[in-house]
């Protein structure tokens, strides 16, 4: 019984790490929700929910409850946006040669 009620309480804990956050827009007068790989939610999320959250301009997280109901919540458009933003390298430590022929060199080399 108690190992069964912890591999339950771990379950849980997985799928929150696999949630999805979806951002809201308009079209016409229909809120659509989507995945920043593109998928749509549209028809699993509320009408009012999709609503509230594009007013507020906030994005929806899928969220799984103790029983396992699937709901959606409102959290900050960052949430999102650090789902989609590419990590850039840092270039600073990339030198640029300037003369034709250290251009030609540096290519050459990064082959």
């Amino acid at each position: 019984m108690m190992r069964e009620n912890l591999n339950n309480n771990q379950k849980g804990k997985n799928q929150m790490n696999n949630s999805v956050i979806c951002k809201v827009e308009m079209s016409g007068n229909r809120y659509n929700a989507w995945s920043a790989d593109g998928t749509k939610y549209t028809s699993q999320i509320g009408t009012g929910t999709r609503k509230r959250a594009f007013e507020n301009g906030m994005a929806l997280e899928r969220r799984e409850g103790k029983n396992g109901r699937i709901y959606w919540w409102k959290v900050p458009m960052e949430q999102f946006e650090a789902t989609t933003a590419p990590a850039m390298p840092d270039m600073s430590s990339v030198d640029v040669p300037s003369e034709h022929a250290e251009v030609l060199n540096f290519i050459h080399n990064m082959l």
